[in-house]
């Protein structure tokens, strides 16, 4: 019965143009159901680059981990469209503009951000750092990375992103 249903409300099929032709993001997997069934829909790859910029594809499977800072991207997304809506932002506006200690991102927009079009890059490995002076260190210093491998999904824009709200609402 309800595998019928999915078949038939086509999400599938949507899925999988939004991921494999569209190229929106680089895979999903979606938990959906009723109080009495669960199902869970996995679509695309998990990784397409590893740390290296190297091509290395790992397709989604049932047993997947998941970086749970993923999920900070789409509360960034929301937060930052909220202040376009109450027009204290503009999709528009560049990063340096809005706080000027990101001094190598003069032309690098909101939208840029939003929608992975400026890959980003800091001097070493945040993960490197040996405590929260080295780590902001290497964030305002981050820098746009132009590759040929297209869009780039990761975390930095976001994290950009976060200091540039709370210097724009005056609150961490």
């Amino acid at each position: 019965y309800y595998d019928r249903l999915f078949y038939q409300s086509g999400l599938q099929e949507k899925i999988s143009t939004f991921i494999n032709s569209q190229k929106r993001t680089a895979g999903i997997a979606i938990s959906f159901g009723t109080m009495h069934h669960r199902d869970v829909l996995f679509c695309g790859n998990q990784q397409e680059i590893d740390d290296d910029t190297n091509v290395k594809i790992i397709p989604i499977k049932r047993n997947s981990i998941f970086d749970m800072a993923s999920i900070t991207k789409v509360f960034t997304c929301l937060m930052t469209l909220k202040l376009v809506d109450c027009n204290m932002l503009q999709l528009s506006n560049v990063i340096f503009d809005l706080d000027n200690r990101f001094v190598n991102l003069k032309e690098v927009t909101i939208n840029d951000l939003l929608s992975f079009k400026t890959p980003l890059v800091t001097a070493n490995r945040i993960e490197n750092a040996q405590n929260m002076e080295e780590i902001e260190k290497l964030l305002f210093g981050i820098k746009p990375s132009f590759t040929n491998i297209g869009r780039l999904y990761s975390d930095m824009g976001a994290i950009v992103l976060k200091y540039v709200i709370e210097q724009v609402t005056g609150r961490e």
